[in-house]
């Protein structure tokens, strides 16, 4: 069975990426994902600095292909859900936004 892990951006400040505090929780759930167990072999990562800096702090310990993809921001439930299901990875951890990433939990 595949897996879909969403991984919305922590704290961030507009224009200027995570604040100290994101990078330490992006960090924190990386590390939760792999307590848990969590094995993601791609990342479908949003443009935005504040994703790419979640990618890079929250999944530095996972050994996993990264794609950023334009679509993810702004992205409707189901552009989300369209983009992982174009995917052929077994597990996809996707780093993106609200309400995008809420609304879509919120039908699954």
């Amino acid at each position: 069975m595949r897996t879909l892990i969403l991984f919305r951006h922590p704290k961030a400040v507009r224009g200027h990426g995570l604040t100290g505090r994101g990078r330490r929780e992006a960090a924190l759930a990386g590390a939760a994902m792999e307590d848990a167990g969590l094995k993601p072999t791609l990342a479908l990562v949003s443009t935005p600095q504040r994703t790419r800096e979640t990618a890079e702090h929250g999944l530095q310990n996972f050994a996993l292909e990264t794609r950023f993809e334009d679509a993810l921001y702004h992205a409707a439930p189901e552009g989300i859900w369209d983009a992982f299901a174009a995917s052929d990875a077994e597990s996809v951890v996707i780093v993106g936004h609200n309400p995008g990433l809420g609304e879509l939990v919120s039908t699954l």
